[in-house]
């Protein structure tokens, strides 16, 4: 199922799902020779896709659990939001996505059959662009989004399975819509919900659906899904539901979400809790948080009654100072968000940390278009998931869907102090303390976003309760990057006073990091003093 929640796969997760879904959009190619056997319609619809490669052909089994997938997905986002607070209007009905339906109102499924054999079409994000391209040729990327599931796969004699795809993407058009998550036909055996009581074990089993062979717990699928059929399933239903989130342009957030546990949010580890909301299953549920159902309720396939007037995306531009870094309580990112929108006005400011995994916190907008709030990254038990530097997403949502996006560089210092002289070298100077002297040293272990680059560490400086104005007034020498943290040094020459102060780290090609307070971003506060300086 490739259902991305193995820490192992963290790298290519952060890559695919959060870099390319959020933060870059992904925008879906307009060029293939898919030939698809039903007429495409259109108008801010989920539109199902089974693909087909020429040497395949659909399996009966395979379009009817589809479509029963849909309505049960349906179900779950339309609880979810339901519990978040966001109602169709007018009733109590959670609000929740509208599919393409045939003339009894099931969701349709397109067959679409593909330019090249199955084996071409190789495994995960390899096939995600080759049936992209093919599907996005037949249909209109800019009104609706899609879930598509390719009959690529088949299980060998040592019980490993090829041809699996579980990823997803967003889309950029108006209303973001233009999302696609594509998932694998190793899914078709445990996309049924009455298995979810199956506790019958994984190991051993044979589904013609996949070919003669026995599957083996942890070599067929990862070990993360339980080891029976009924923990597989619900992990299939969850992974499936997940990678839609990210073509319906939501992020990951992995909240109260770490193993052993079987529960938290459906776009992390929460996925493998997901039967827990359609029966008894004591301990096991997965939810969304409620800043992504903020963000589904301006989703235009959320709204698919409401004309889309407005196609223009917010302005926006961001101030923000990590304040206090060293501290126990340990960066937190104090963020102004200042914004305009000319059509359907301002909806929310969102802020989400990347990596370690997702946080998320969200904020409206004032009468003035401005946005204040913090967002704390979170402590991970993953070692390989802990950076160097983060990347904190800032984004604009107006009432329609639209958004901006911008990318802003926070450096994670593993050491920052304030040194003032001691004979030939330097001693730290504890926070709120008096120098005799009015030369001092900023001393900042710095970090970046990539490797080999020359990282320039600058400081601002200003007296107490002036506030700082964003500008540097003292800089540092350059150091070369190659992936460790480096020191950076910058002294100052300072008159008799109280001082506060700040940093970021500039590199060689212009690109900034925010700004990194050594203490709090009170310009009230005292970092240290100087007195009697000659």
């Amino acid at each position: 199922m490739n259902m991305h929640t193995q820490p192992g796969r963290t790298k290519l997760f952060l890559r695919l799902a959060i870099a390319s879904v959020l933060a870059l959009a992904l925008i879906l190619p307009q060029a293939c020779l898919a030939q698809s056997e039903t007429q495409p319609k259109s108008g801010h619809l989920l539109r199902v896709v089974y693909f087909i490669p020429t040497n395949r052909e659909p399996q009966d089994m395979a379009i009817q659990r589809i479509k029963n997938y849909i309505k049960t997905i349906q179900h779950y986002y339309a609880m979810e939001m339901a519990r978040n607070g966001f109602y169709k209007p007018g009733t109590t009905e959670g609000k929740t996505f509208a599919y393409e339906a045939d003339e009894n109102g099931e969701p349709l499924v397109h067959i679409v059959r593909g330019k090249f054999t199955d084996v071409e079409y190789k495994d995960g994000p390899a096939q995600f662009g080759m049936v992209a391209e093919e599907v996005s040729k037949l249909f209109d990327t800019k009104k609706d989004t899609f879930i598509v599931w390719t009959e690529c796969c088949k299980i060998h004699p040592d019980s490993t399975i090829s041809g699996p795809s579980c990823l997803g993407a967003a889309g950029e058009a108006p209303g973001g819509a233009g999302g696609m998550a594509i998932l694998g036909s190793d899914g078709f055996p445990f996309l049924d919900t009455a298995l979810f009581e199956d506790t019958r074990p994984v190991d051993g089993l044979v589904f013609p659906e996949l070919g003669p062979y026995p599957l083996k717990h942890g070599v067929s699928y990862g070990g993360f899904a339980g080891s029976t059929v009924g923990s597989y399933a619900s992990t299939c239903h969850g992974a499936t539901g997940h990678e839609l989130g990210h073509a319906f342009n939501l992020p990951h957030v992995f909240t109260d979400d770490w193993a052993p546990k079987i529960g938290g949010d459906l776009m992390g580890r929460g996925n493998q809790g997901f039967r827990g909301n359609f029966g008894n299953f004591p301990g096991e549920y997965a939810h969304i948080l409620k800043e992504n159902c903020e963000m589904l309720n301006v989703f235009r396939v959320f709204n698919p009654g409401e004309a889309l007037t407005d196609t223009e995306p917010p302005k926006q531009k961001a101030d923000v100072v990590v304040e206090d870094p060293m501290s126990k309580a340990r960066k937190k990112i104090n963020i102004k968000m200042t914004a305009s929108d000319s059509g359907s006005g301002l909806y929310k400011a969102f802020a989400i940390v990347i990596p370690p995994w997702a946080t998320i916190k969200s904020a409206p907008y004032n009468e003035k278009g401005i946005a204040e709030f913090s967002i704390l990254p979170m402590d991970v038990p993953f070692e390989e998931l802990k950076p160097k530097s983060y990347t904190l997403e800032l984004l604009s949502f107006d009432n329609q869907g639209n958004r901006t996006l911008m990318a802003v560089w926070v450096p994670v210092p593993d050491f920052i102090a304030q040194q003032c002289p001691a004979g030939n070298d330097w001693q730290d100077l504890p926070a709120g303390c008096w120098s005799k002297s009015g030369k001092m040293r900023a001393a900042i272990s710095m970090t970046a976003l990539d490797n080999d680059v020359t990282l320039i560490p600058e400081v601002e400086v200003q007296p107490v309760n002036k506030p700082f104005t964003g500008r540097p007034n003292f800089t540092g020498n350059p150091v070369e990057y190659k992936g460790e943290p480096v020191m950076g040094y910058v002294e100052m020459n300072l008159p008799d006073g109280a001082y506060h102060w700040q940093y970021r780290i500039r590199r060689t090609d212009g690109k900034e990091s925010c700004w990194v307070s050594y203490s709090t971003c009170d310009p009230a506060a005292t970092d240290f003093r100087i007195q009697n300086s000659k």
